[in-house]
């Protein structure tokens, strides 16, 4: 799909349908992308519920959450990325003006 945003929207904490691996592909402007362990791929979701998106300023309870992903990293224009959609994961559009990306 194609994603575009301005800050503060993004895709809540979801885990795809599909277990494929997704390759993503960052037009413009930045976005955040945290992704959780295989392991974890039921209690997170359980406990920070699906569809949760963290904007800042992040409470305690999400700072929590986020200390538990795998990876959580700043997608800045031109940049590709590789992830499975197996495993948890969400993005929040960061910065001044829109995002695009697709994956």
């Amino acid at each position: 799909g194609i994603f575009i945003g301005e800050r503060g929207a993004g895709s809540g904490m979801h885990v795809d349908q599909c277990l494929w691996s997704n390759v993503g592909r960052n037009w413009c402007g930045f976005k955040l992308f945290a992704l959780w362990p295989w392991s974890d791929r039921h209690a997170i979701l359980d406990e920070a519920g699906k569809g949760a998106i963290f904007h800042p300023p992040l409470t305690e309870k999400e700072v929590g959450f986020l200390s538990r992903a795998r990876t959580v990293c700043l997608i800045a224009p031109g940049d590709v990325w590789v992830f499975s959609g197996g495993q948890p994961h969400t993005a929040l559009c960061v910065g001044d003006g829109v995002n695009i990306s697709a994956y």
